[in-house]
């Protein structure tokens, strides 16, 4: 409910500082100094619109095909018990890996507390998450999270959605994909929104010549 309201907040302040002029010639407005509505600010009120809009899907969405499409999820612990050093815990994490995950296109989440770091993934056995351990952000990372996916085509859509739904700090805003991949349904409502919002407070305005 709250997303609700901050969204219908900033859509009615964009809509008022839009439609000033036109207001103040029906004697709708008091007279005075116009709200300044520059390109940069019209700007900035069109992407926190999409923002809020996304947020209040994002979740959802990401559930459901989360659960529709993951086949089996472990968490790894990143504790003293599991060695000293990343090369001992490099070594742990990838014996524990063989023997629990069983999938071989996984969704990986890392993260450090309730803060997601990297978000990631492995098609076909290819590249494990081991890999991360030697990057410089993995210092404070508390566990890993694997989803296990049967279909391939499934893995970039919902690492994409992870991506979405966690803002990982150190993982790039949007996923690779292929062309026989699954598309992102958040991507895909991020595009829709650009062009509604785009089309109902353009940023170039057509000048009429009298």
């Amino acid at each position: 409910m709250a997303k609700h309201k901050d969204f219908e907040r900033v859509l009615q302040r964009l809509f008022r500082q839009e439609t000033y002029w036109l207001r103040r010639a029906a004697g709708m407005t008091p007279k005075g100094a116009a709200p300044s509505l520059t390109k940069a600010k019209r700007k900035r009120h069109i992407e926190h619109l999409q923002k809020i809009a996304l947020d209040m899907h994002v979740r959802k969405v990401a559930r459901a095909e989360f659960a529709a499409h993951v086949d089996q999820k472990k968490t790894w612990h990143v504790t003293k018990s599991k060695g000293y050093g990343r090369d001992q815990k490099k070594k742990t994490f990838a014996v524990w890996f063989s023997n629990n995950v069983w999938y071989k296109n996984c969704i990986y989440v890392f993260w450090a507390g309730k803060r997601c770091r990297y978000v990631g993934r492995t098609l076909r056995g290819k590249g494990r998450p081991q890999a991360h351990f030697v990057k410089h952000w993995f210092s404070g990372v508390t566990r890993i999270d694997i989803y296990g996916v049967r279909r391939p085509s499934m893995a970039p859509k919902l690492e994409c959605l992870a991506i979405h739904r966690w803002n990982p700090s150190y993982t790039k805003y949007k996923a690779a994909r292929q062309k026989w991949t699954k598309r992102c349904p958040i991507c895909k409502m991020l595009k829709q929104l650009q062009a509604e919002t785009m089309r109902a407070f353009p940023l170039r305005r057509k000048t009429k010549s009298c």
